[in-house]
This record gives C-alpha cells, structure tokens and sequence, in this order.
C-alpha cells in the first residue's frame, strides 16, 4: 500500500491564509501609490507572514517531516 503524502498546500486554511496574504499585498501596493512606504512594508510582510505561519504550524504537528525521516520536531 503506498501512502499519499502530507501536503499542506492542499489544505483550505493554508489556501486562506494564502488569499489573505495576497489581498494584503495588494493593499501594501496601494499604500505605495499613496508614498505611505513603511506602512506598505509592514503590511506586506504581514501578508507574507500569514501564510508562512501556518505552514510551519502544520509541518510541526506532522509526524514525519518529507525526505528525512525524523519528523517536523526532530524525533
């Protein structure tokens, strides 16, 4: 039996978190149009941050990490 593997771009939160980090992105380009950059940098690394978050959150509740066989914390 081959088992499928853990894909965390396949989940809806991550695919959430992804459309939320876009619409901030967006957002932070208007912010440029307006001269207002460091707030424009904030939001966007915001953005950025969302989805990477939840991915970390998810591949350290996963058992086994992919490719090296100790798990996401080190087992």
């Amino acid at each position: 039996m081959i088992k499928k593997m853990f894909r965390f771009q396949e989940l809806e939160i991550w695919k959430k978190a992804v459309d939320i980090g876009n619409r901030l992105l967006d957002i932070a380009d208007e912010l440029e149009k307006k001269k207002l950059y460091r707030f424009a940098d904030q939001i966007r690394g915001a953005g950025l941050s969302i989805s990477n978050n939840t991915c970390q959150v998810l591949l350290s509740a996963c058992p086994v990490a992919p490719g090296d066989g100790t798990g996401a914390r080190g087992r």
